[in-house]
């Protein structure tokens, strides 16, 4: 602890956080995305870090059922933190933020993402301020 408001993380990310978010069941854990191209899971009080999930690109957003990982070249993947074979079934990429004209085709980077806690659903802003 660094403060009465602060808390300081044991094996932080490398590069900036993305995005924050406390179990919705308890405070115990907490997921953390980052541009370092991880999502980690801590145990706040024992301010250990649980799971590390690596990738190839930045992950913008995160959420206990899982995350969206995004690229420049407009695509979108969708993991999940459950192991099981039956959930990981349901993992899936999609092309997005791209417009079409006269027959030339413009590809956006993703540049953020948010999911709605409620209805488990997530949203993709590109560089043109087009929501998707």
């Amino acid at each position: 602890m660094t403060g009465s408001n602060e808390f300081k993380l044991n094996q932080p990310p490398e590069d900036g956080i993305s995005s924050v978010k406390f179990s919705p069941n308890t405070s115990q854990f907490l997921l953390v995305s980052s541009w370092d191209t991880s999502v980690r899971l801590y145990d706040v009080p024992a301010n250990s870090m649980r799971l590390k999930y690596q990738h190839t690109g930045a992950v913008l957003d995160c959420a206990f059922y899982g995350y969206v990982l995004s690229s420049i070249e407009g695509r979108v993947a969708v993991e999940y933190l459950d192991p099981s074979p039956e959930v990981q079934k349901k993992k899936y990429a999609f092309k997005c933020h791209r417009l079409k004209e006269n027959n030339i085709e413009q590809i956006y980077p993703v540049n953020a993402i948010s999911f709605h806690n409620i209805h488990n659903t997530f949203a993709t802003v590109m560089t043109e301020l087009c929501l998707q």
